[in-house]
């Protein structure tokens, strides 16, 4: 599971993609992960991150090149797993179960808070974080890291931008981050202006030294007169 949110996480990849993956697709030697199917019918390529190529080394090893990737413990491919997503999130605070009588989030224990009702797990409504999220994630942490659109784009799989600026969700850490990029050069700026006003202005060495010979000019003449 660890291995398959990494992938997601990083590069925005689709569920359905990673669940088809073959490790043929994946190359340790170049470090890099071929997608040759996808939603827009166009293959593509990403280069391992350091922590991924750890992850999907053990994956691969002892499996035939048309083995999926990501398999369970018994080495069937990856299903279904709603239910082992939503445990996730729920332990890690991303989501959580509501009551199906009354709509209202159950607690620690298994009941309802309103209606005080203990349901089966399988009739309990999940609300948070989904898998596809990670998609926005990945679109997001590319940009966020100075990749460029097209580039990430061409990870990610999308191929208009008017979708992938649905995807790249702009955070209150991304705000923030562009106000401290903002007072940083401005600041630059200011600092730019005072080495400017330092100088000295164009065009004051040479009057200076026109004032020099006209003094010694006058001071010729003067003599002269006197003589």
């Amino acid at each position: 599971m660890r291995a398959l949110l990494e992938v997601a996480y990083s590069f925005g990849f689709r569920l359905g993609e990673l669940r088809t993956m073959r490790c043929r697709q994946v190359n340790l030697l170049t470090g890099v992960i071929s997608l040759e199917t996808s939603k827009n019918g166009e293959p593509r390529e990403a280069y391992m991150t350091a922590g991924i190529r750890q992850l999907l080394t053990a994956l691969v090893a002892g499996k035939e090149p048309d083995n999926c990737v990501f398999t369970r413990d018994a080495g069937q491919k990856v299903g279904d797993f709603r239910k082992t997503w939503a445990g996730c999130c729920i332990r890690a605070g991303v989501g959580a179960f509501y009551c199906p009588y009354c709509d209202e989030r159950v607690l620690a224990d298994g009941h309802c808070g309103r209606c005080g009702r203990r349901s089966q797990s399988s009739k309990l409504k999940y609300r948070g974080l989904i898998f596809h999220d990670l998609r926005r994630c990945g679109v997001r942490g590319l940009i966020r890291a100075g990749v460029a659109q097209k580039t990430a784009m061409t990870i990610t799989g999308h191929r208009t931008i008017n979708t992938f600026h649905r995807y790249q969700i702009i955070a209150a850490s991304d705000l923030k981050e562009a106000t401290r990029r903002l007072e940083v050069s401005q600041e630059q700026e200011r600092e730019l202006l005072k080495s400017h006003a330092l100088e000295p202005p164009l065009g004051t060495v040479a009057p200076t030294a026109v004032q020099a010979s006209a003094s010694q000019s006058t001071s010729g003449l003067r003599a002269k007169w006197s003589n």
